[in-house]
This record gives C-alpha cells, structure tokens and sequence, in this order.
C-alpha cells in the first residue's frame, strides 16, 4: 500500500510540473529561451540544470561545426 501511495505521489509530482513547464506555451516560451518561471521548485537539481546547459553547448558546437563544413564544401566546388 505504502508503495501505491510513493507511485501516486511521484506522478502527482510528474503531471504538475509537466502542466507548469507547458503553460503559456508557443513557440518563444520561456522553456524555449531558457528562462524559468516564477520561484526555482524544490524539485529543481543541478544534474538537470547541468545536463540542459551541456546539451545547449554541444548544440552549438554542433551547429557551428556544420557551418563550417558547408563553408568549406562549397569553396571547394569553386
């Protein structure tokens, strides 16, 4: 019993933070740019503040290595 109350808890806690990230959602949310709302939660841990601010920087590595490659095959097509 004491189970079925830790998993209905957990997914209490899932649906109300899935509802406060995808309100006043659009394209240039605030999810989008970065930016939180309101007060940080208490369920708020710095694996995942790490892990986003790690995965926006390879996307940018990524994307500036791709522009370079274009870059370079087309002055190689000259």
């Amino acid at each position: 019993m004491a189970e079925n109350d830790k998993d209905k808890n957990e997914s209490g806690r899932i649906l109300a933070r899935v509802e406060r990230e995808s309100a006043g959602g659009g394209f240039f949310s605030s999810t989008m740019l970065g930016g939180k709302r309101g007060a940080p939660s208490a369920d708020d841990d710095w694996i995942e503040h790490w892990g986003t601010r790690i995965g926006r920087m390879i996307g940018i590595a990524v994307a500036a290595a791709l522009m370079v490659w274009i870059v370079l095959y087309a002055l190689n097509l000259i």
